[in-house]
């Protein structure tokens, strides 16, 4: 594939920090179990394919981004990135509320990188940034289109009286292992592995 010739050589070390952030998510202390934020700039048509499946099937509502995910724990660098992400031409500013599965079944959290002694990226203490595993799964909740300030009520920071802004998308999130749901569907219906 096109991604293989231009990052094959990079399998062996990818593989290695795939390995490093599963161990800390999984380790008690260098874990985080609270609500992380992810922001960005998405156009419309992107930002479509962010909201509840219409039928109703729970499976339709899964995602999952290409390579590691990157967020933060701090609601005020959320904010902050949101600036950042406003000024985008053409662009939707969206903010994801990501939290984890509230079952606990799954047990699915991001590593904490926030910790300078743990730190395995370079802006890990200055963003409060968290990483989840390569290819983590997560249910889209429901949308809503609100405006900075909505958005900062909501996330618990308090923002200057002339920082106003756009609207912002915020798309709730939660963290799941789906690979039972999806599996056991194989056999509906009489189906098989074959």
């Amino acid at each position: 594939t096109r991604d293989e010739e231009r990052f094959g050589h990079l399998r062996g070390y990818v593989t290695l920090l795939h390995q490093a952030v599963r161990r800390l998510a999984e380790a008690e202390e260098t874990r985080y179990e609270g609500r992380v934020f992810r922001a960005m700039s998405l156009d419309s048509a992107q930002l479509d394919r962010y909201r509840p499946h219409p039928s109703g099937d729970r499976k339709l509502d899964l995602i999952s981004w290409d390579g590691f995910t990157s967020a933060t724990k701090s609601p005020e660098k959320a904010m902050g990135n949101l600036g950042v992400y406003a000024t985008a031409a053409g662009k939707e500013t969206v903010l994801f509320l990501i939290r984890p599965d509230p079952s606990g079944g799954a047990r699915v959290y991001p590593a904490d990188l926030s910790r300078a002694e743990d730190c395995i990226a370079a802006y890990g203490p200055a963003e409060q940034e968290v990483l989840y595993k390569i290819g983590q799964q997560f249910r889209i909740l429901r949308r809503r289109e609100l405006v900075r300030k909505e958005v900062a009520r909501e996330v618990g920071v308090e923002l200057d009286a002339d920082e106003g802004g756009g609207p912002v998308y915020v798309v709730d999130l939660e963290a799941v292992d789906a690979f039972y749901d999806f599996a056991a569907d194989l056999f509906r219906d009489d189906g098989d592995l074959r």
